[in-house]
C-alpha cells in the first residue's frame, strides 16, 4: 500500500477512535462496572495497535465490535430500546454522528479508489447505492446494521485497491 494511501487509512482509524471514545465516555457515565470498562478499554487499545500495524480493516472491525458491545449494554439497561437497537431520537442522534463520520470515511476511500483507477465508474455507482442504503438504515436507528453495510463497502473498496 502506498504511503499516501496508508496515511489516509490511518486517519480513518483515528476518526473511528474518536467516535468510540465519545461512546465510551457516554457509556462510562451510565454506571458501567469497572471491569466492563476495562474490557472495553483493552479492546480499544488492541484496535489502536492493529491500525498502527497497518491492518486498518481489522482495526475498524475491532472498533465496530466495541460500538456493538456498548450498544448492547445500552439496550440491556434501557427499556425504551428494542433488541435490534432501535432507539428514541435522543439516543439515536448520538449514534447517528458515528454513521455520518463513517460515511465520510467511506466516501474518501471511494474517491481515492476512483482517482487511482482501481475501481470502475460502474462499480462506484453500485457502491454509492449501498452508501445511500446505509444512510437510510442508520436514519431508521439501526446503527449497527448501517455500520455493517459501511464495513462491507470498505472491504470491497480495500480489495479493489489491492488489485
Amino acid at each position: 500500500m502506498p504511503a499516501s494511501m496508508a496515511g489516509s487509512f490511518t486517519r480513518s482509524c483515528a476518526a473511528r477512535d474518536l467516535q468510540i471514545l465519545m461512546m465510551i465516555e457516554e457509556h462510562k457515565n451510565a454506571n458501567t462496572s469497572t471491569q466492563r470498562m476495562q474490557e472495553i478499554i483493552n479492546t480499544l487499545m488492541d484496535a489502536r495497535i492493529v491500525c498502527d500495524a497497518g491492518h486498518v480493516m481489522d482495526g475498524l472491525a475491532l472498533y465496530d465490535g466495541i460500538a456493538q458491545n456498548v450498544l448492547n449494554d445500552r439496550v440491556a439497561r434501557s427499556p425504551g430500546l428494542d433488541r435490534v437497537g432501535r432507539s428514541p431520537a435522543s439516543i439515536a442522534g448520538s449514534f447517528t454522528r458515528g454513521c455520518a463520520a463513517r460515511d465520510l470515511q467511506i466516501l474518501t476511500m471511494i474517491e481515492a479508489s476512483e482517482n487511482s483507477g482501481a475501481i470502475s465508474t460502474q462499480r462506484v455507482k453500485e457502491i454509492v447505492k449501498t452508501v445511500m442504503h446505509a444512510r437510510i438504515v442508520c436514519h431508521e436507528g439501526l446503527v449497527i446494521d448501517a455500520l455493517a453495510l459501511y464495513e462491507g463497502i470498505a472491504q470491497v473498496t480495500n480489495t479493489s485497491n489491492s488489485m
